[in-house]
This record gives structure tokens, C-alpha cells and sequence, in this order.
């Protein structure tokens, strides 16, 4: 779970796969002490400079919500390192804000956690990942409808070609 941030994602993975190994990993050092201090596995949280977890080959990597926060020229450099850090066939899997959709744009601009974040396009981060080299990159866009609309998320997978939606998740493996 690369830029874990505080673990959310740690209590959701572990409910519904009990014994898959996790490790998070985020450059904020508070963020890694309040993950460590919500859940008992301490352990599995790691601080991105630290060596502990780069000498791990893993079967995913999965970032969500992170890119947009880093420099763009950083990101094909961050895609490669972590592509080496997959076992053969693993996969990488970047989730992130959508830039063509106008509603992302607003909620990031009017999100204060966003105030310096510069969105990506689905393209640019696709173009990382077949520089990495990744293979079978594939990009699937989600989220097209507001809450009052949910009763319509049943048809997110069918529109997951349309980059209209509010997010997008890009996947690639290495082969």
C-alpha cells in the first residue's frame, strides 16, 4: 500500500482477506505512528525511507489517491522503483482523481488535504507504466455517479471505457 497514509485501507483488506500479508508504506512519519497505533500489527507499516521494506518482492502494489500529490516528473522514476519491487507477474495498481471530469476538479480545488496537489491524466501515468516496463496496462475509469445517483453504480463496469468518470485505476504487470 504504497502512501498508506494512517492504514485505512489495512482494516479493509484484512476483513475481507484475512491472511494476505500487507505492508504500508508513507513518507509522513505521523502517519505511519497513527497506523501503528490503530492496529495491532505494528509491523506492517513502514517509513518510505526506510530499507525494511524494499528488500521484499511483492505480488501488489497498490497506491490510491497518492500521485496527484507527488511531482510529475518524479512519477515515472517512483512507477519504475516500484515495478522492481514486484515479483514476476505482480502487479501494480494506481488509483487517482480523474482530471477530465469537472466535479473531481471542484472537490479537489475546494479540498483543503489537496490544496498543492496537481491532478494526473490516465494517459501519463499508462505512459509510466509501458516505460516501466510494465504489460497488459489497462486503464478502467469509475465513480460516474454522486450519492443521490448510487442506485446507478451497477453500471460503473459497464462504462469503465468512458474517461468521464470521477476516478480512474490504471493496472499493469510485470512480465
Amino acid at each position: 500500500d504504497f502512501g498508506c497514509g494512517v492504514g485505512n485501507f489495512y482494516g479493509e483488506l484484512t476483513h475481507f482477506f484475512p491472511k494476505a500479508l500487507y505492508t504500508g508504506v508513507d513518507t509522513s512519519k505521523d502517519s505511519i505512528e497513527k497506523a501503528r497505533s490503530k492496529f495491532q500489527n505494528k509491523d506492517a507499516f513502514k517509513i518510505y525511507d526506510s530499507q525494511e521494506w524494499k528488500t521484499y518482492k511483492y505480488d501488489l502494489i497498490f497506491s490510491a489517491g497518492v500521485f496527484h500529490h507527488i511531482p510529475h516528473l518524479e512519477h515515472s522514476k517512483i512507477i519504475e522503483k516500484l515495478t522492481s519491487y514486484l515479483n514476476q507477474n505482480g502487479k501494480l495498481v494506481i488509483w487517482e482523481h480523474n482530471p477530465l471530469n469537472p466535479v473531481t476538479q471542484k472537490i479537489i480545488k475546494d479540498c483543503p488535504m489537496d490544496e498543492n496537489a496537481v491532478l494526473v491524466s490516465s494517459k501519463n501515468i499508462k505512459i509510466h507504466f509501458e516505460k516501466a516496463p510494465l504489460s497488459n496496462v489497462k486503464i478502467f475509469y469509475t465513480t460516474f455517479f454522486p450519492k443521490f445517483l448510487s442506485g446507478l453504480n451497477f453500471m460503473d463496469p459497464f462504462l469503465g471505457w468512458l474517461p468521464l468518470g470521477g476516478q480512474y485505476i490504471v493496472t499493469g504487470q510485470k512480465s
